[in-house]
């Protein structure tokens, strides 16, 4: 087992992300031309848009570009939309959780049945509360909640 490998092997998750974000930094340090560097990526993001106007190529190039470039803009512009509503529905979220904590409601334990598909796995857990579980209900923000 080479060096690499071994600490690779016993590094935990935060000290390969460390150990990652200083190997981009050093590469972009040694970039001299971040433009040419970033070309052929923005070119294949692009090409992606024209493919998509144009799947058959028959458009005229000045055409097909135009159209692609629309294209992006209303990815783009969807991107957005999907960015806002996303800090709503965290904003929405936060304001449940507080809610949640001012009637005395363990939010951990709101946290650990988000993701759980088989409630029956709720009821083995035994978390020494006489009320646990409390029934789930579907918040509108699409979290599981519990029910006061």
């Amino acid at each position: 087992m080479t060096l690499w490998e071994r600490t690779v092997k016993e590094a935990t998750p935060a000290q390969l992300r460390l150990a990652g974000q200083i190997a981009v930094e050093k590469s972009w340090a040694n970039t001299t031309d971040r433009a040419a560097r970033t070309r052929p990526a923005r070119e294949a993001f692009f090409a992606r848009f024209e493919r998509e106007v144009d799947p058959e190529s028959k458009l005229e190039p000045a055409e097909r570009r135009r159209r692609a470039e629309h294209a992006m803009k209303s990815y783009m512009a969807a991107l957005r939309l999907r960015a806002m509503k996303a800090a709503r529905l965290r904003s929405e979220d936060k304001a449940l959780r507080r809610e949640d904590k001012a009637k005395g409601l363990n939010v951990d334990l709101i946290d650990d049945a988000i993701h759980l598909e088989d409630e029956s796995w709720l009821t083995a857990r035994g978390r020494g509360d006489s009320s646990w579980p409390r029934p789930l209900a579907v918040s509108h923000t699409g979290h599981q909640r519990r029910k006061p």
